[in-house]
């Protein structure tokens, strides 16, 4: 089996023993496949805990790093949201739901004068009452046969209100009241539906009862097949009764908002339905501080509603938040100035109050999660503080690395890692401007020294530990531009070829911890993204200077047209991929934009077919 990595090894032991949907995406944040379990730790740990002997399967293991999860309240209820989720977002591993063939349900069309039932695939707005989906076709084969023998309801559409007509084969045969010939009275008929419309609901206590006594007594009088059948027909009935409710369709879209608090902190969670299908859950997390519950809410709902284009029909939020006055004026405000009516609702019934409960259990254990996460990661950088003779907590890390080939376009890069966690919005990059290149040891005192001039003049926030990737030549030069600036910080380096962390003012006692120390691989995670990030931009101005030079020697090229494509294309790689069409709209003529191009494919050789696409 493949290395799991540690984030995605602390979701897998910590996942809830309850039913729901699982998410696998991938490094680009791609959903790979969607399934259903009645318990998520047991089903999708399955995955890892022992190797598949599928080919796709293995694969699809070897990409998963992250997973996301929904509770629902059973399994039937998981199954709804998993086919809804395939429809709409259609993952590459879900191969067996690619067709369009979804699930039996049972129909009740009780608007009509002359309901009846049947089994379909199709939920439609008709006023019908929907009972499933069902895994097993069976079953609802066997209920519709129970409901044949001992109920009689029509069996076919005919329009019976017209004029009567001779009753057909079916009422021969004790299978319909024949309504058609007026042979039963519209009270009694009624009747007989209320009983079925019982048992589809999951009210038959009286005929379990009943059914019971008919199979012990055919046992007792050895009439074996009829106790057997007997004994289906009652497991038929029990499979539809497990967690099974009517369901009616809507197209309305909805949104469902849940709050769940746990000391200092909260969880806001966000479930999206839309025509009637859960597409999307969203999460917010973050500390209560002096806020209430209903200032929380109203302060998310009021970022995701004016944030879309399209708000829903209905927001719908738990009882005691949505009778406040405070949440109705806003309502009221987002509806004037999206000019669409919103309605502020709690379900206490039916479809609407299974997605609240539904919501209100996902925020819950959402923040459980989540705050495992937050105990696993202090208890971390507790153990860094321990373990480097720290004399704080390193909350916040700033790392920097060093990029160059042979002192030509030298950069450097500053990533950040909060409370254990990257931080890509806070991540810097420098062009340095030092002339006396390559020396590493100047471009770190550069790059820290600008920095963190930067901070003081803008009263920014300072790093609890400055991480630099490099050894004591390196540790020493971050430490003499801090001391310039007046600058009393904690660093460290970590040396790449024995992984040894030196810090600053105990550097003849270089910590080396265990290959597999939580506080080692953070620390090498760090500097792995900082060298990453170096590298990424140091590509780009290496690109872009080669591709300033072959500018400058292609005739017809000035320097306005030149600083034009540069803005436009600064990648080399790009531009040589481009056709000569697509070159002469930045304003070039085609003579121009043919000599560019033998340019760039003296370099790029592979693209020389494009300038055969002239002729």
């Amino acid at each position: 089996m493949q290395q799991i990595a540690e984030a995605l090894r602390f979701t897998l032991n910590n996942l809830p023993d309850l039913p729901g949907v699982y998410q696998f995406f991938d490094k680009e944040d791609q959903i790979l496949y969607v399934g259903k379990s009645k318990s998520l730790r047991k089903r999708v740990n399955s995955y890892f805990d022992r190797e598949s002997p599928y080919p796709r399967v293995r694969k699809l293991v070897s990409l998963i790093v992250r997973i996301e999860f929904f509770v629902t309240s059973s399994e039937t209820e998981a199954l709804i949201l998993e086919a809804n989720l395939i429809k709409t977002i259609s993952p590459r591993y879900n191969i067996l739901f690619k067709d369009d063939k979804s699930y039996p349900y049972v129909r009740l069309t009780i608007k009509t004068k002359w309901p009846w039932v049947e089994k379909t695939r199709i939920k439609k707005e008709d006023g019908s009452l929907y009972f499933g989906p069902f895994t097993n076709g069976t079953y609802v084969y066997r209920l519709l046969q129970f409901l044949d023998k001992n109920y009689s309801l029509v069996k076919c559409a005919t329009d019976v209100n017209r004029i009567p007509k001779k009753s057909c084969l079916e009422y021969q045969i004790g299978r319909c009241p024949a309504p058609c010939d007026r042979l039963i009275s519209e009270e009694a008929y009624q009747e007989q539906v209320q009983e079925v419309r019982q048992i589809l609901e999951g009210r038959i206590h009286k005929v379990s009862q009943k059914l019971e006594s008919l199979m012990k007594e055919a046992a007792a009088d050895l009439m074996f097949e009829k106790a057997l059948e007997y004994r289906d027909q009652m497991n038929s009935l029990k499979m539809l009764t497990v967690n099974q409710n009517a369901e009616e369709v809507s197209s309305r879209n909805e949104d469902y908002f849940a709050i769940s608090v746990s000391g200092d902190y909260f969880l806001i969670q966000h479930l999206l339905v839309r025509e009637g299908r859960i597409v999307e859950q969203k999460k917010q997390m973050g500390s209560v501080e002096d806020f209430t519950p209903l200032e929380l809410m109203m302060e998310c709902i009021s970022q995701r509603l004016m944030l879309i284009s399209d708000p829903p029909a209905r927001v719908c939020l738990s009882e005691e938040l949505v009778n406040q006055d405070e949440m109705i004026a806003l309502i009221l405000a987002i509806s004037r100035e999206k000019q669409v009516k919103i309605e502020l609702f709690h379900p206490k019934i039916g479809r609407m109050r299974r997605l609240m409960d539904m919501t209100e259990k996902n925020a819950f254990e959402s923040l459980r999660i989540e705050l495992l996460k937050e105990d696993k990661s202090a208890s971390l950088l507790l153990e860094a503080r321990d373990s480097l003779g720290l004399h704080s907590i390193p909350y916040r890390i700033e790392c920097f690395d060093i990029s160059n080939i042979q002192g030509t376009n030298p950069v450097a890069s500053m990533v950040v890692c909060i409370d254990g966690h990257m931080q890509k919005s806070e991540y810097r990059r420098f062009a340095i401007k030092g002339k006396n290149t390559p020396d590493d040891f100047a471009m770190m005192r550069e790059a820290v020294t600008r920095r963190y001039t930067r901070l003081q003049k803008e009263d920014g926030v300072m790093p609890d530990l400055l991480l630099i990737d490099g050894g004591l030549g390196q540790l020493h030069a971050a430490a003499e531009a801090l001391r310039e600036l007046g600058l009393n910080l904690q660093v460290s380096s970590l040396a790449k070829r024995e992984e040894l962390i030196y810090v600053l003012g105990q550097e003849d006692h270089p910590v080396q911890l265990g290959k597999f120390s939580s506080v080692r691989l953070l620390f090498q995670k760090i500097r792995d993204e900082a060298h990453r990030f170096a590298i990424t931009y140091h590509k780009l101005l290496r690109s872009k200077r080669t591709l300033h030079s072959i500018l400058e020697e292609v005739p017809g090229i000035g320097p306005v047209t030149r600083k034009k494509l540069l803005k436009a294309c600064p990648d080399l790689e790009v531009m040589a991929k481009m056709t000569v069409e697509q070159i002469k709209e930045f304003g070039i003529s085609e003579k121009v934009a043919v000599a560019l191009l033998e340019k760039l494919t003296n370099t790029y050789p592979k693209r020389e077919t494009n300038l055969l696409e002239l002729s």
